[in-house]
């Protein structure tokens, strides 16, 4: 999204959050040199604004969270946030049913904690989530959608964990090498598929031939 504040409410409402399968988060190369802590800071920001809009947009699902992150208790702080947030619409639902949900204190502390230091730089940010009012945003309460509304599993990935992880793989199996090369270094775009073996009916363990850079050999 090419806009003055990317994850704002407005500009994701835009850019239609409400139908699309998977919202990807970047630094933005204006903190390319910034601090870890600030860096993340913003990463949980627009986090927060994500789940606002996604919310907002009253569609019944979210879409699956990729973020970039420096700091792997970033992670887990806006993991808290978000189980805090589901445990709320969890408990509404189950109302009935005389089983409420229970989230650890310290659990559900720390998050609000980390999702206050984390305020979004927009009006109608997180703070409707969480039972506020902001009539612009159209910001609707949290225990008036389901559960799964709320984006279950995001994905933070450390960049450099990533990078060191293609290349032990590289050195371990040099035939990856020319996969790698087709992945990362085209700009034609390039789409991977992961099938179970099992599909394909073949027993765990069992050896296969892959043929990768023109080369036939035995794997596992």
């Amino acid at each position: 999204i090419s806009a003055e504040y990317p994850t704002s409410v407005k500009t994701l409402l835009e850019a239609g959050i409400k139908t699309v399968d998977a919202v990807v988060l970047g630094p933005g190369s204006t903190l390319s040199g910034a601090p870890d802590m600030e860096t993340d800071a913003r990463i949980l920001a627009a986090v927060l604004q994500v789940q606002d809009a996604v919310l907002t947009s009253k569609r019944r699902d979210a879409p699956h969270l990729v973020a970039p992150i420096r700091r792997y208790a970033t992670s887990k702080l806006a993991s808290q946030y978000l189980e805090v947030l589901a445990a709320e619409h969890v408990g509404g639902e189950e109302s009935t049913a005389g089983a409420p949900a229970t989230v650890p204190a310290a659990a559900a502390g720390s998050a609000l904690e980390g999702a206050a230091a984390a305020r979004p730089n927009s009006t109608g940010g997180w703070l409707s989530v969480l039972g506020g009012h902001n009539g612009s945003s159209g910001a609707v309460d949290a225990g008036s959608l389901p559960a799964s509304a709320i984006i279950c599993e995001p994905e933070f990935l450390v960049p450099n964990d990533v990078t060191s992880a293609l290349m032990t793989q590289v050195v371990s199996e040099p035939a990856y090498s020319e996969i790698m090369k087709a992945l990362l270094f085209t700009s034609d775009g390039m789409e991977l598929y992961l099938r179970n073996p099992a599909s394909f009916n073949i027993p765990p363990g069992m050896k296969a031939l892959s043929t990768a850079a023109g080369h036939r050999q035995a794997v596992t």
